[in-house]
């Protein structure tokens, strides 16, 4: 065959569900296909051929399939590569016939590996043709030369080995460059790598830096300066003016004593503005900003004092992003606007000395307030105190005579609220629940309700197979409107017999639709498990039911609304108006008639 073009890598992405992979390409043996899986993540495994997967025979010039023992995932690459071994193993014999089908697999081989060849090649990293570099320049240096060292270019372009730290350098912000003297000039140094001993002019015991020269250093790169001398003080001085000027975080001059103290900094623009450690730039304390209709917050520093009194209405822009902390140090107005300064509570708030409020630009010239603390109260939240106490105030600042720890006032139709979900036409469920003695078991359901398309349900008390039910609900009453603790006029519980106990009356449970046993027999009789019984199907007379099992206190009653008389047994172990244990009631209960039975003890029931 003819190969005449070149056999491309085939990818193929998983769906969890397709395992066939076409292979486009004649390939000599199974063992020249190489398939590759790349996950999510970007890990790659190779996979084991007839483990991982197995590929149709080889040397069929229209090419193969691979099939996947597992279907890749979705979000999984397969790329399949041809990768023919760098040998020759064809052999011509003398004399005879040509080999034709020999001689062009060989060739056909030849190819394959060239074009493999070619695709490790343009996955190489080259020089242009027009680099005057060549041969032995373009070598990396020795692993001994070039063991944990940084690759560089040197000012020829020629490739070598440098010592570095990465500290700050893997962002491309700070390169590994090493630290080099500069000395002032007319209070000015041009720094030409990221880290500079700063020395005085003439080697004069103080002297003043005004500018940095931004020329070598594109906007963004970072700066780190310190001391030369130990004997001479270095003074960087804030906001000189012209180009080049150093803006500190403070608002005021740092003086570089000694070698040991350095200053961060970073091109902005024209200017270098100071970084410092621990804290993102342009964050410490800033300088106090007096009080204005538009506040002006363009300053260096993240925590300034406000001072005087003037109503503020918006502040000017600094940078979308930009957080100020402010502390008042006096009463003013903060004027509520709907894009120019949004506060919690959407309504104007009066400061008070002390109270800090935090600010953040999300559009330019646009703030917004995203914490308020009063220093008299606490937090303020959209209308939401959490005061010096830890108490939860809602739209007041003050609480009720019984200071409980949360208070809401609201003068529209809804104080609260509780629901699972929000959306509409769905099942809604709200609950209220309490810390259960055990701190390890469930809560105790105090109050909930459901509402669905048919009906809007409260629950007091329990319906939650994920909470404690109730035991006991006592309910109370007041002599006056200033009772305190009232009494109990009401208690719910469940009595021994199970029923619902309300305040010594029982509501009698009832089963309405019973077939009475049809072996006539004790064992056979259908067990009553109810306290009010109706009997509709006696097929033949003397078909039977069975009464619970004897407690002192219950009360059972049973209709028979079957066609035929109805035998009633006791319990296994019981007798009825003392007869022997286990016997039926000698009198039939005739159809359309009802009878009584009431346990005395643990073992007999009576008629009555």
């Amino acid at each position: 065959m003819t190969i005449t073009t070149e056999p491309a890598v085939l990818s193929y992405s998983g769906d969890d569900a397709t395992v066939a992979f076409a292979i486009t390409w004649k390939y000599f043996a199974t063992t020249d296909v190489v398939a590759t899986l790349r996950s999510s993540a970007g890990a790659e495994t190779t996979w084991v051929l007839n483990t991982d997967y197995t590929l149709s025979a080889a040397g069929v010039s229209t090419g193969g399939t691979l099939t996947a023992t597992t279907a890749p995932a979705s979000g999984t690459t397969l790329v399949i590569n041809l990768d023919p071994p760098n040998t020759q193993t064809s052999r011509l014999p003398r004399g005879g016939a040509f080999p034709s089908s020999t001689v062009e697999d060989a060739l056909d081989q030849a190819a394959q590996r060239d074009a493999k060849l070619e695709i490790l090649w343009d996955r190489a990293l080259r020089v242009p043709k027009t680099d005057l570099r060549t041969g032995s320049e373009l070598e990396l240096p020795i692993d001994t030369t070039r063991a944990s060292k940084y690759l560089k270019f040197d000012g020829n372009g020629v490739a070598t080995a440098a010592a570095g730290t990465a500290t700050l350098g893997e962002t491309g912000l700070l390169s590994q460059d090493t630290e080099s003297e500069l000395t002032i000039a007319s209070g000015s140094v041009t720094p030409t790598v990221s880290t500079h001993s700063i020395d005085t002019e003439g080697d004069a015991a103080t002297d003043n830096l005004d500018n940095i020269v931004t020329t070598n250093l594109e906007d963004g790169r970072f700066l780190l300066i310190r001391g030369n001398n130990a004997s001479r003080a270095v003074t960087v001085r804030d906001a000189q003016g012209s180009a080049g000027q150093i803006i500190t975080a403070t608002g005021e001059n740092v003086t570089l004593l000694g070698t040991t103290n350095s200053i961060l900094l970073q091109r902005r623009g024209s200017d270098w503005y100071e970084v410092q450690l621990g804290l993102s730039l342009g964050q410490g304390q800033g300088a106090d900003i007096a009080s204005a209709t538009a506040l002006s917050v363009d300053v260096p520093g993240t925590f300034h004092d406000v001072t005087g009194s003037v109503t503020i209405t918006s502040f000017d822009a600094v940078a979308i992003g930009t957080t100020k902390i402010l502390q008042f140090d006096g009463a003013l107005t903060l004027t509520h606007h709907a894009t120019d300064l949004i506060l919690p509570t959407a309504a104007n708030i009066t400061t008070a000395a002390g109270d800090i409020g935090t600010f953040y630009e999300y559009a330019s010239g646009d703030w917004r307030c995203t914490s308020y603390f009063a220093a008299a109260g606490g937090a303020l939240l959209k209308g939401v105190l959490i005061n010096s106490s830890g108490d939860i105030l809602v739209n007041t600042t003050t609480t009720s005579t019984s200071t409980p720890k949360m208070e809401i006032v609201d003068s529209s139709t809804f104080c609260l609220s509780l629901s699972d979900v929000t959306t509409d036409a769905t099942s809604k469920t709200g609950r209220i629940i309490g810390r259960h003695y055990t701190n390890s078991e469930e809560g105790i359901f105090l109050i909930g309700m459901s509402s669905d398309g048919t009906n809007n349900t409260i629950q007091i008390g329990g319906s939650s197979n994920s909470l404690n039910a109730a035991t006991v609900i006592n309910f109370y009453t007041g002599a006056t409107n200033t009772t305190l603790g009232g009494s109990a006029v009401l208690a719910l519980a469940l009595g021994a017999d199970q029923s619902a106990v309300f305040g010594g009356l029982v509501r009698r449970t009832v089963t309405n639709t019973i077939t009475a046993g049809t072996t006539q027999t004790q064992a056979g009789a259908t067990a009553l498990t109810t306290d009010i019984n109706r009997v509709i199907t006696v097929a033949v007379a003397s078909d039977g039911v069975k009464l619970p099992a004897a407690n002192s206190g219950q009360y059972i009653t049973i209709r028979n609304n079957g066609a035929n008389n109805l035998k009633i047994w006791p319990a296994s172990g019981d007798a009825i108006d003392g007869g022997s244990v286990d016997a039926a009631d000698s009198n039939l209960l005739a159809a359309a008639t009802t009878r009584n039975y009431f346990a005395i003890d643990s073992t007999t029931y009576y008629t009555g």
